[in-house]
């Protein structure tokens, strides 16, 4: 038997789905979805199922695809879009993070709980907790608070390709992205911010892609730039 917070949310997933439906529409099919009505659903709820096989094969060839899975950089996203609803709102701080983690557990479930998404949410939570105890915290010790909390629980995840990806992409920003940054030329509009962060992920992912993939794609340096920045 389903236990039933589960159940409403799975309830609450549903009725997303049907608005998204209707709200893309494919004109040439009935009752089906716009290809931009399936990107939405995979970038927002991590449906991917309906994403047709033409667009998924484009963006696994130009390196773009794992932004169409939901995981650190959506859960990272997510919270700075509620922090700052919560600083408008005028929310003392350690009530926001609270809510912040309540509400990440919760879209956590809504994406029905992918391992990229439960990685991102305990990865998050334990920063937010550690946020909640104390004053400072360090991200490489919360970082690995969740990998070790992880492991614990499913320690074979160690050998998964997208646990080794996550946490590879996560300690390369952590640590490659300050020299890097500092390194490029000042850029407007962000931009060399946004190119040290790209430069930092795929450097650390690079090796785990060549060995599991047998591919490494450097178009997406410039194309993730631009895929973030949009």
């Amino acid at each position: 038997r389903i236990f039933p917070p589960l159940r409403w949310i799975s309830l609450i997933r549903r009725a997303c789905l049907r608005r998204i439906e209707r709200a893309f529409a494919s004109p040439a099919s009935p009752g089906g979805l716009s290809p931009e009505g399936a990107i939405f659903e995979a970038l927002v709820l991590g449906e991917r199922s309906r994403m047709d096989a033409e667009t998924t094969l484009a963006l696994q060839k130009t390196g773009l695809y794992h932004l169409f899975a939901i995981s650190g950089a959506h859960i990272a996203l997510v919270s700075a879009l509620l922090f700052l609803v919560f600083s408008m709102a005028r929310i003392p701080e350690r009530p926001a993070y609270a809510i912040l983690l309540v509400l990440l557990v919760f879209y956590g479930f809504l994406v029905e709980g992918r391992a990229s998404v439960v990685r991102a949410v305990i990865m998050a939570a334990a920063f937010i907790i550690g946020k909640l105890f104390w004053k400072d915290v360090h991200l490489l010790n919360t970082i690995s608070l969740g990998a070790l909390a992880i492991l614990i629980v499913r320690p074979y995840q160690l050998f998964d390709a997208g646990f080794q990806l996550t946490f590879a992409a996560t300690f390369g920003l952590i640590l490659f992205y300050p020299p890097i940054r500092d390194a490029l030329p000042k850029l407007p509009l962000k931009i060399t911010d946004l190119l040290a962060l790209s430069i930092a992920a795929q450097a650390a992912v690079a090796p785990i892609v060549a060995l599991t993939f047998h591919r490494v794609i450097f178009s997406g340096l410039i194309l993730n730039l631009i895929g973030i920045r949009v």
